[in-house]
């Protein structure tokens, strides 16, 4: 039993499985770790000869999450294909593209859900991944995810399908943009979701308006 429960269910769990399993990645990435249940899932599907191990970072593991992704993969005896790197993804991720050393087959994004947060995942990721390679996103429901991936779909070359609240976007081609180009995209509506986030949480909205 994991010692802390995390957000990712059985269903996710199960398509991520699956899916790792068919595309069989030699290294994988993720963004977010929490109670460690994705990381798990995914090295136990890479697993195999010749598979380099997984990289997971998040700021919050040893505070809020009490330790319990690290415990919970060391109780899974995958401790050795897995490193953990304890920081924000818009200082870790430069420094694998700036290490050099580093490639992924498979990547997963499951953390802050902010919108600047997971355009910035996005941006990195895709300079460490080669054509071909998938990037899951989680919790695809909440308006800012959403619309990052309403962004990538018009001005990225991925093509993105959904299934349940995963969304697995592929890698097609490297960026060829003109320097000038952009294309617009649909942004979620919000009012709805943020008016029962605040309801059921208690908390009071922070949204300010500016004319």
């Amino acid at each position: 039993m994991p010692i802390k429960a995390g957000h990712i269910g059985r269903q996710k769990a199960l398509f991520l499985h699956n899916l790792v399993s068919a595309i069989r990645p030699a290294s994988t990435l993720e963004i977010g770790l929490f109670s460690g249940t994705s990381a798990i899932v995914i090295m136990a599907a890479a697993k195999r000869e010749g598979y380099r191990g997984h990289i997971a970072m998040d700021p919050a593991q040893t505070t809020a999450a009490e330790s319990a992704g690290l415990k919970n993969i060391e109780k899974a005896g995958l401790s050795p294909l897995f490193t953990f790197m304890e920081a924000e993804s818009c200082y870790a991720l430069p420094f694998l593209i700036l290490e050099k050393k580093v490639s992924f087959e498979f990547a997963f994004i499951d953390a802050s859900h902010h919108f600047d947060h997971t355009l910035i995942e996005f941006f990195y990721i895709d300079r460490l991944i080669p054509v071909g390679t998938i990037i899951a996103f989680d919790d695809v429901s909440t308006p800012a995810v959403e619309g990052v991936l309403n962004y990538i779909a018009a001005n990225r070359h991925y093509v993105c399908r959904r299934i349940d609240a995963l969304v697995f976007a592929v890698k097609m081609a490297h960026d060829s943009r003109h320097w000038f180009e952009f294309n617009q995209f649909k942004i979620p509506a919000t009012d709805a979701f943020m008016n029962t986030k605040y309801t059921t949480s208690g908390k009071e909205p922070r949204l300010k308006k500016y004319e």
